[in-house]
């Protein structure tokens, strides 16, 4: 038998530590009778419904006024109440400025192999849906200035490149604005977080015109890129890519482009990425390093504190980036 004292003493400590709790906690037995309830959903009922609830009182008691929301109470119980253990989310308030968010915990309160009722957890997350909709109109709004300045910049580069003498020039630049502009797109949509170098090399290869059935991406882990480091490796990914349009492999109809990714090293603490050419034109190493060369060797080098070995083979344009996998996450 039970010792009822022991149950005594069970059923206070819980109500204190259902009161100490943030969260509003009831439970109610199968005919929607509260069993327990803590102070935090007592006094959030009796907001909400008027109503000050005591153990015996109906759940549905005071929605009475209430006939839709009445109904959508009774469905939540009733599928704890049928066995199903879930969670959900719930806005709730007159108008926008004063809504309320809330997720919801319900499961079946069991005695054996039967239920005896249902408990429903609610959490208040205002202040995270409010910080989480905050940040996403800055994020918006960074987005827009971005762009704006972009194309201010776009408009600069026009009027400085005037003249057929400056066309090329001014090909390549605007090219490059919009390999900038499509990586902010890309980190916009993932809110400037993480992204995986799959992601970023699918969205520079399109933005640079390269026919995706001609590269081969593939790893043996799925690499996560921080902002700075996917920025840079858009960047030097374009530059790759445009090369290998003009001079290198994608230039002729056979030519194929392979981006290749390992994690090795101490405990796997290392990356590997190799892109390689092959079927195009013979090419050599260029006289001079220009603005594509550049950039490659020393952002890489920079933000993804990479070792940047750039090949110039018979076979075509080898470029690897070796480093500590934990640089890819890295923030300056």
């Amino acid at each position: 038998m039970k010792d009822p004292a022991e149950e005594q003493m069970c059923a206070v400590l819980l109500r204190g530590i259902a009161n100490v709790s943030g969260d509003m906690i009831a439970a109610i037995d199968t005919d929607f009778g509260f069993t327990f309830f803590n102070e935090a959903y007592r006094r959030e009922y009796a907001h909400l419904w008027k109503l000050d609830i005591e153990t015996g009182t109906n759940l549905l008691a005071g929605m009475a006024q209430w006939p839709e929301e009445r109904e959508k109470a009774r469905d939540v119980w009733q599928r704890a109440l049928d066995g199903d253990a879930y969670t959900a989310t719930m806005e709730f308030g007159p108008s926008a400025a004063e809504m309320r968010y809330y997720a919801l915990r319900f499961a079946p309160i069991m005695d054996g192999d039967s239920i005896t009722g249902a408990v429903h957890i609610i959490s208040d997350i205002t202040a995270q849906v409010r910080a989480e909709n905050h940040r996403e109109i800055l994020i918006r709004e960074l987005n827009h200035r971005v762009k704006n300045t972009l194309a201010m910049v776009q408009v600069m580069a026009r009027q400085s490149f005037r003249g057929s003498q400056h066309l090329q020039e001014r090909e390549r630049f605007e090219a490059r604005l919009s390999n900038l502009a499509s990586a902010h797109d890309m980190l916009t949509n993932t809110h400037w977080e993480y992204t995986s170098l799959d992601q970023v090399i699918s969205s520079t290869m399109a933005g640079a015109g390269v026919d995706t059935n001609r590269v081969t991406a593939e790893g043996d882990h799925d690499l996560i890129l921080g902002p700075e480091q996917a920025v840079s490796m858009s960047m030097a990914l374009h530059e790759l890519a445009t090369n290998a349009l003009k001079y290198g492999a994608l230039s002729t109809e056979t030519g194929r482009v392979s981006i290749t990714w390992t994690v090795n090293g101490d405990d796997d603490q290392a990356y590997d990425i190799v892109w390689q050419e092959e079927g195009g034109p013979s090419v050599s190493e260029p006289d001079r390093a220009g603005f594509g060369t550049t950039m490659v060797r020393k952002a890489l080098a920079n933000d993804l504190q990479g070792d940047v070995e750039l090949v110039y083979a018979p076979d075509g344009v080898i470029c690897r980036i070796s480093g500590p996998l934990s640089a890819l996450q890295q923030s300056s």
